[in-house]
């Protein structure tokens, strides 16, 4: 005959709460609260009553809970725009293993380029226990901070640095990589020049960029190109240039996907490159190395960027050093999709 089990308390059929732990054993849920988390503040005969209680219903306390209760979990959010980035991959790679060492977990959150997005993702994981959030750029709605702040939780802002922002920022001076992107060009002779950016309305890295490359003298005529963020933008893009009754000598890509994407279709269309038209991306992406021909590019420093972030996050977290803003520094990577014009000098 098989054997029975005993019966489990009315309960069961739902996850059993503190509250049912204190209407059983007769206390507070204040008092049930203190005896799940050790407090010497009740007497030994309430603790043996409270925990009788707890065995007997088969208590399972929930982490999350717990760890809010004791102080706040040990996890850090990230709001990111995309995860389909090779940029934001290598980011989160050397944020997490940082965070890691320090004993922090990393959770994820991806906002498709939408602040409204972002702002809901932001209350998920500070919701979810999250004791700092890390965001790419300033453009935000105006309730992120305020809602940061109600939850206690530090905002870093990443992939940009300007020193008066109301929030501590981790990354690089994108005016200025800019303007050393459209000085390669014109260095090289180009004089007219398109400048392909993905969206911009909610992405200040790329205004900023395009205001750097649009700040430099000596070009005669810089067009713009907005496009999808995405290889497909860039063919979509390198498209619209070449059906231009003038035709740019040089693209300037505000991002190396969308340049990968330009690459693509310049060959495509006949175009030996970097003679008949030159290529400038934006990020330093691995396959840039590798590419035909090797791609000219601004490099970034995501992985420093990511360590130095997560670093001054967990130095707060632990004993409340101020998060700094801090300025890294990128640099021009010459190689082979860039070269005079031409006609050029």
């Amino acid at each position: 005959m098989p054997e029975r089990r005993p019966l489990r308390s009315k309960q069961s059929s739902r996850r059993v709460t503190l509250r049912d732990v204190a209407r059983e054993a007769g206390v507070s849920i204040a008092t049930a609260s203190r005896v799940l988390n050790n407090s010497p503040s009740v007497s030994p005969e309430t603790r043996e009553d409270v925990l009788r209680v707890f065995a007997r219903l088969e208590f399972a306390p929930d982490p999350l809970a717990r760890a809010l209760n004791a102080g706040g979990t040990n996890t850090v959010g990230a709001v990111i725009p995309t995860i389909n980035h090779a940029i934001f991959a290598a980011f989160l790679e050397a944020l997490e293993a940082r965070l890691d060492a320090n004993g922090y977990r990393l959770l994820i959150a991806t906002t498709g380029m939408d602040s409204r997005v972002e702002l809901e993702r932001a209350r998920s994981l500070l919701e979810m226990g999250a004791r700092a959030l890390i965001v790419t750029g300033l453009d935000h709605e105006p309730e992120l901070t305020s809602l940061a702040r109600r939850f206690g939780a530090p905002v870093v802002a990443t992939s940009i640095y300007e020193a008066s922002a109301s929030m501590p920022t981790i990354g690089y001076d994108n005016v200025e990589l800019g303007r050393q992107a459209m000085r390669h060009l014109l260095d090289l002779g180009h004089r007219d020049v398109a400048l392909v950016s993905g969206p911009t309305a909610q992405n200040d890295r790329a205004r900023l960029r395009i205001r750097g490359a649009e700040s430099v003298e000596g070009v005669g005529s810089l067009r713009t190109i907005e496009t999808e963020l995405s290889v497909g933008g860039g063919v979509a893009a390198a498209k619209q240039a070449l059906a231009w009754d003038r035709r740019p000598t040089a693209l300037l890509c505000v991002t190396d996907l969308v340049a990968l994407g330009a690459l693509f279709e310049l060959q495509r269309s006949g175009l030996r490159l970097p003679r008949d038209m030159s290529v400038i991306g934006f990020d330093h992406i691995s396959w840039s190395e590798h590419s035909h021909p090797r791609l000219t590019c601004i490099s970034l420093p995501v992985a420093a960027m990511g360590q130095e972030s997560a670093q001054a996050i967990c130095d707060f977290l632990t004993d409340g050093t101020p998060i700094p803003s801090v300025q890294l520094q990128g640099e021009i990577k010459v190689r082979g999709s860039t070269c005079r014009p031409p006609d050029g000098p």
